[in-house]
């Protein structure tokens, strides 16, 4: 069923206006490929950063950002009518508010990649690409399009080989619990093979899409692994300048000369920046401390680069902005233990409806404040 939303928010002329354009927009498929990253509201300031640089090098190909949110009045720019955008009403999910409840933020994110790819197949692109929300673009994209008519599914590998260098197999564990193949670019043609593993990988995520590594989870990332026995035709990008990141930066050799990134003395097309917390602009990531700003070589152009884009996309103002499957419709915010406890309750939580309602007295909020899951 399509997903009637139940709590409403303020839309001013301006944003009105923005997205009638961008309504518009949307009706002309302008290439036969397409790109799109996923974020919620406070996470917009990465988007713009992703599809920026995806445009600057990838200008024939149409970017989508998908917000797995609702839009917030006056945030959006002129420049952003340069993307197309999609939100949660664009998807057909059964049960979908209690898909949204269950799910943190960026768990969210996550869980929606196969269905967004599905969306965007079935609006009538050969080729979908997709890219985590803190991916910078670098170079053009074209030698990963050219896989496309051969392959239903693109992967990027975390490794290359074994890891020769000092605490390497600590990494090679790391890599063996969080999965083989990052998710941070992955690519799906308009193909039957692709679409079957598609809906598979949908169902799972919907229910699954935790950190949870004793037991087999990493978010979405984990069931990539099953792509080379599950699909007959796939490709595994073996492109040292894809999906650089901290899992493997200290192995691509990366050089940075008159704005040109190389990566083991290759074209560094995708630089991912997993894990990079703003307020702690002397790191890479979050995820590994040794990785920092004097440590890094000439990676520290790119990401000081980065660090531009971040703040020309104005990441500090929209980072405060609220994240909708936050709250309740009363305004009382939603907390981990209470998703936890809705998860809990396995298929009973079908009785209470629409989880994020209040007004009445079988909601799941009202049995949260009735002490009857102590009993």
């Amino acid at each position: 069923m399509r997903l009637a939303f139940s709590f409403c928010y303020e839309v001013d002329a301006i944003e009105y206006s923005f997205f009638a354009a961008n309504i518009k927009n949307m009706l002309a498929q302008n290439s036969k490929y397409a790109a799109v990253t996923i974020v919620s509201m406070p996470y917009l300031a990465l988007a713009r950063v992703t599809g920026r640089s995806f445009r600057e090098h990838n200008p024939d190909i149409d970017f989508f950002i998908f917000l797995a949110d609702r839009p917030v009045a006056h945030v959006f720019e002129p420049a952003d009518s340069e993307f197309r955008f999609l939100n949660v009403n664009d998807l057909e999910l059964d049960h979908a508010e209690s898909v949204f409840f269950r799910y943190k933020e960026l768990e969210l994110t996550y869980a929606l990649t196969p269905c967004v790819i599905k969306h965007l197949l079935d609006i009538g692109y050969q080729g979908v690409m997709f890219l985590k929300q803190e991916t910078l673009v670098l170079e053009a994209l074209d030698t990963v399009t050219s896989h496309f008519s051969g392959s239903s599914v693109l992967l990027t590998p975390h490794l290359l080989a074994p890891i020769g260098r000092k605490g390497g197999e600590k990494w090679e564990l790391n890599v063996l619990l969080s999965g083989v193949f990052n998710g941070g670019f992955i690519g799906f043609s308009n193909t039957t093979e692709a679409r079957v593993f598609l809906d598979w990988w949908e169902q799972k995520t919907l229910e699954q899409c935790f950190l949870d590594t004793a037991n087999g989870l990493h978010f979405e990332q984990r069931w990539l692994d099953f792509v080379p026995s599950f699909v007959q035709s796939y490709t595994i990008i073996r492109d040292p300048g894809m999906n650089v990141g901290h899992w493997n930066l200290l192995d691509r050799n990366i050089k940075s000369s008159d704005g040109k990134v190389t990566a083991m003395g290759m074209p560094c097309r995708i630089f991912r920046f997993s894990g990079y917390d703003a307020k702690a602009p002397g790191y890479l990531t979050r995820y590994n401390k040794d990785i920092s700003m004097d440590r890094i070589g000439e990676a520290a152009a790119v990401l000081r680069k980065y660090q531009k884009m971040l703040n020309d996309a104005r990441h500090e103002a929209t980072s405060r902005l609220p994240y909708a499957f936050g709250y309740f419709d009363n305004g009382a915010a939603i907390t981990n233990a209470m998703r936890k406890r809705y998860i809990d309750c396995g298929a009973t939580v079908l009785r209470f409806g629409d989880p994020f309602e209040t007004d009445h007295p079988g909601s799941f909020y009202a049995w949260l404040g009735s002490g009857s899951h102590q009993s």
